[in-house]
């Protein structure tokens, strides 16, 4: 419309449901394909979190249990910026400070 040559680069797949009560999320790339990814995961008695981050940012992510984090989880995937903005991220999961 405004006379620029802009590319949509479009959004990573994304999937929520609730199954018997049990709530699953799953956005972007959640297994590695190279020694470039790293992994976190975090398990409670009630929630399972896997975390894939690439180059300083969260590429993709499976919540199993516990959908609190999906919000921030979806922003920083989508929006593909550092780990270190995404402070309640980095809250939530301290350990990915050694991500960044």
């Amino acid at each position: 419309i405004s006379g620029d040559t802009q590319q949509f680069a479009g959004v990573p797949p994304a999937s929520q449901l609730k199954v018997l009560d049990v709530a699953m999320f799953s956005i972007g790339q959640f297994e590695r394909s190279d020694a470039s990814f790293r992994v976190f995961e975090h398990q409670t008695p009630e929630a399972y979190y896997r975390l894939v981050c690439r180059d300083g940012k969260l590429v993709g992510a499976n919540l199993f249990g516990d959908n609190g984090p999906a919000g921030v989880v979806k922003t920083a995937i989508e929006e593909g910026r550092q780990l270190a903005e995404y402070g309640a991220l980095l809250k939530r999961f301290p350990e990915l400070k050694s991500f960044v």
